[in-house]
This record gives structure tokens, sequence and C-alpha cells, in this order.
């Protein structure tokens, strides 16, 4: 009994382990010899992909002039190839192959999946067995009528995508991909080329990550703090002001700046707003982010009416500026904390795919030194028992009076503050500047890892 049980065992290992193999080589050739191919991850052996690969696709032109696609993915969803003009998901052409033992077309823009009729599309075959997603179908080059059959014989210019995932629709149709990949640019497919792996995010989008990284973890916590904690220690004017205000206001300038650039650059991208559907994180950081586009173009306004100090509403304006600009300011952490999450299996919607996963925890660690720098001037000012209030001015009215301007801050003798808040305040500029700097990098020519 136990030597029929250990044979049956061996016999069913044999045998899905041949299934395996056969669902995975479907197509023959050496990749980028007889046949292009797009493997994930890059170099992974493609003649054994069951053990190797984490997604497989291949090309080949045939002499009947079709082009033979071959998918093969560990997906219980949907194994998809991507034709993409634009180098990312949106203006793509897509073939899906389910695990309804189907092959379906669609077409993809920024913001959804189109379903499309399958046409131009011969011999296919699916196989969906224990967890291996594989198929093949043969496409025609062109298709004359049709503006959403992308013309593989005269227009081959389009990169590679791969998208694999669990759900489909009840149509049997393609959702949100879990996985993505994109090629390194655009391929001709009636010629055997190895892809590589490319960045899936676009100038936009990076542009748009550089820019509010720049104005919220780095101009406006170095604007904040030196407005809230060194109005007394920076001696000396810049611009004809007070240095800590010419700061203050030369960092804030630069967030707003930066901040409705970056606002106005994804929304040209995205082509509108990001729907709930689109993932939680996409959607929980779109919300906040106009919030905090809000709150800061609001804040500089109130600033451009401000009393003068002495003033009957200087106080409230003071408690005003500082909630706002605070409100802005942590929020504006949290929505860069969000979009730039990329950890393995994220549920909800990764926003930079191409972000390495090390840049999540230094934006962590930013966030965190700055409230520990923060919590550290406090208690250096309470330890001194230095009101964090302005300077009092001499009263409007008297013969020396300065409280109209803020340029009376700077012709007042510098108090003795302790020396250790002007090391800090270096240190802070410099440990912030340095992670923006890593950061900003990160998201410019940085790959995920």
């Amino acid at each position: 009994m136990l030597c029929h049980t250990v044979m049956v065992a061996m016999a069913t290992c044999l045998i899905y382990s041949s299934v395996v193999q056969s669902q995975f080589v479907q197509d023959e050739g050496v990749c980028g010899e007889s046949k292009g191919c797009f493997s994930i991850p890059p170099g992974c052996d493609t003649a054994d992909p069951a053990n190797s690969c984490t997604a497989f696709s291949s090309w080949s032109l045939g002499e009947d002039g079709l082009i033979l696609f071959n998918l093969v993915a560990g997906a219980d969803g949907y194994i998809a190839i991507g034709l993409s003009k634009s180098g990312g998901m949106d203006d793509s052409e897509v073939y899906a192959c389910t695990s309804n033992r189907a092959v379906v077309r669609s077409r993809n823009d920024v913001r959804s999946n189109i379903p499309l009729e399958l046409k131009g599309v011969s011999d296919q075959s699916v196989t969906f067995e224990n967890g291996v997603l594989s198929c093949t179908f043969k496409r025609e080059q062109s298709v004359a009528g049709d503006s959403d059959f992308f013309d593989l014989q005269t227009e081959n210019e389009y990169t590679p995508l791969l998208a694999w995932g669990a759900s489909l629709t009840s149509d049997g149709h393609v959702t949100r991909h879990a996985e993505r990949e994109v090629g390194s640019g655009p391929t001709d497919f009636t010629e055997n080329i190895a892809a590589g792996v490319g960045s899936s995010v676009s100038a936009l989008q990076k542009l748009h990550g550089i820019f509010m990284v720049l104005a919220w973890l780095g101009f406006a916590s170095i604007g904040i703090t030196t407005a809230r904690f060194f109005k007394k220690s920076l001696p000396g004017k810049l611009c004809g002001k007070p240095s800590w205000f010419a700061v203050h206001r030369f960092c804030m300038v630069s967030v707003v700046t930066l901040a409705v650039i970056a606002y106005i650059v994804i929304i040209i991208h995205v082509g509108g707003y990001i729907k709930p559907e689109e993932g939680t994180i996409r959607f929980m950081h779109a919300i906040l982010g106009t919030i905090v586009m809000a709150l800061g173009p609001i804040n500089v306004i109130m600033a451009l009416f401000r009393p003068h100090p002495g003033e009957p509403w200087r106080n409230l304006f003071n408690w005003c500026h500082w909630g706002v600009g605070m409100s802005a300011l942590l929020l504006g952490g949290v929505t860069i904390l969000l979009g730039t999450s990329n950890r393995p299996g994220q549920e909800g919607g990764v926003l930079l795919q191409s972000v390495p996963q090390f840049v999540f925890p230094i934006a962590i660690a930013l966030v965190f030194f700055h409230l520990a720098v923060w919590v550290l001037l406090t208690v250096i000012d309470l330890l001194q028992k230095k009101a964090v209030t302005e300077i009092p001015m001499e009263d409007k009215a008297g013969p020396n009076a300065t409280s109209a301007s803020t340029a009376g801050l700077a012709e007042q003798e510098p108090p003795n503050e302790p020396i250790i808040k002007l090391i800090l305040y270096g240190v802070y500029v410099t440990v912030v500047l340095v992670g923006v700097m890593v950061i900003v990098l990160a998201v410019g020519i940085g790959k995920k890892m």
C-alpha cells in the first residue's frame, strides 16, 4: 500500500512537471535570434521559464506573414501584452489571455480599459492549469479601416508592455493589473529582438514627483522651521529683509510655485482626476494632494494681507497662518509618502512604478527627523524661557517706531541664544537637502529594485 502511494505521488510530480513545462515552452527558438522576447525578470531562463521567469512573452514573424505571440505567467486571472504608442498604459492596444481560456482584445487610455472586437487574430490556444496561465495566438500585421488595430507592418514602433493579475470583469475582460512591466523602448515586432525592461513612469509623472518632493519635503520644511524657531537666531538682513523672513519668504514662494506646476502637470498626464476604482492609495494621494494644493495658496494670500505687528488682528493672523501652514506641511508629507510607497505586493495602486523601494524609508526618515528636531528645538526654547513669539516692537507712535515693517527685527541686537540652536539649524538644513536630493535623483533616474 505504501509503495503504491509513493509511486502515485512520483507519477503525479512527473505529470505536473511536464504540464508546467509544456505550458511555458510553446514556441521554439532562441530569444534575440529566432524570436523576440520580453521576460520578467530580465535574463531569466526563457528555455525553462517555469522555474525562472515570473512572466514571459515572445513573438516571431512566420512565413505566412502573421506574428506568433506566446504569453506565460503564474497568474490565475490573465496575462496580457500591450503595444504602446506612449510608452505607458495610455494609448495602447492590449491582448490578454484569460483563465476563462479565451483571448480578448482591448484599448487602453489613461483612465479606462475599453473592450474591442477580437479581429485579425487566429489560431488561439489557451491553457490554465496548476496556477500557470499560457497561450499562443497569431496576429495579422495590419487590418485596413480599424484605427484601433495598431499597424505592425508600416508603423511598427511600439513599446511592449506585460501585465498580469487575478481579476476579470463579468464578461471576461481584464481589470486593473496586479503587476506590470514596460519595455525599454519602441520595438519592431517583426524583428527578433530581446526587449529590456524600462521605466513605466512617464516624464510628466517624474516631474510631478520631483517638484512635490522639492516643495514639501524641502522648501516647506526649511521655510516653516526657520520662521518657527529662528526669528531671533538669524541676525542681519537678506535682500533688505530680516534674514529669517527672507529665507521663509523665498522657501514658501518656491513651495507654491513648484506645487502649482506639479499639480498642473499631473492633471495633464492623467487627463482629469483619478477615480476611486483606480486604487485606494492612488485615490487618497489625489484627495490629500488637492487639499494641500488648496491650503498652500490660501496661506500665501493670508501672508500678503497680514496685519502689522501690534495691530489688533495680528495674533489671530499668527495662529491662522501657523495652523494652515502646519496642516499643509503635514498633509504634504503624508501625500508624498503615499506617492513614494512601492512595496512588493502593495495593494491599492503604486503611483511611481520605477521608484526604488529604498525611497520610501528615506522619506519616512526625513519626516521623523523633522519632527525630532522640532521637539528638540521646543525643549531648548522652553529651557531658555524663550517665548516663541515675535520680538516686541516699540510703539508705532514713538519717535523710533519700527513696527510698521518687518525690517525692524534686523535693527535690534541679536539676542544671546544658545549656539546649539544654530548648530542644529545647520545640521537640519543639511540633512533635509541631502535627503531630498537623494529622493529627487531616485525619482528622476531610479529604477525599481
